[in-house]
């Protein structure tokens, strides 16, 4: 196979407490040789790889203060299941929102947080099974789901 690619990823202060990051990855990966039962997949694109994948991150941190809030847009582009079928996934796109506090707990930092994931519970595959048998090629995203965690960072 021959895996070609790049990544671009840019951050910018768009004002005071308020920056936007993003990366946009793109990948042709091909098989050069590859045949399967006497057919030539020479030139075909590797199943299980979106040829395009876009993440962008607008993080708010008001006042320059303690509380911070995240806003994340991930887009992938369809792509092919099978080595030999012409089945693909859907492009999707979903959105995520993370909010969190940052301080000081004795000599250690805390940083709690309550996230949503997929915000508008859209329905997407968010992962494939290669070549699976009966067309079971597809690994649902969850719906709308909130989550908790702190990160800790012990001092010295």
């Amino acid at each position: 196979s021959r895996h070609r690619g790049v990544e671009l990823g840019a951050t910018a202060t768009l004002a005071p407490g308020y920056s936007l990051a993003a990366n946009w990855t793109v990948s042709d990966f091909r098989y050069v040789r590859y045949d399967v039962s006497g057919r030539s997949l020479d030139g075909r694109p590797l199943p299980g790889i979106p040829p395009q994948w876009v993440d962008v991150v607008l993080h708010s941190r008001p006042g320059s203060g303690p509380t911070w809030i995240d806003l994340e847009v991930q887009h992938a582009s369809g792509y092919l299941v099978d080595d030999t079928l012409d089945t693909r996934t859907a492009p999707w796109t979903a959105v995520g929102v993370r909010a969190g506090w940052d301080g000081l707990a004795g000599r250690s930092r805390v940083r709690p947080f309550v996230a949503v994931n997929n915000v508008f519970d859209r329905r997407y595959v968010s992962s494939v099974v290669i070549n699976a048998a009966n067309g079971r090629y597809y690994e649902p995203a969850p719906g709308r789901n909130i989550y908790l965690g702190v990160s800790l960072t012990l001092g010295s």
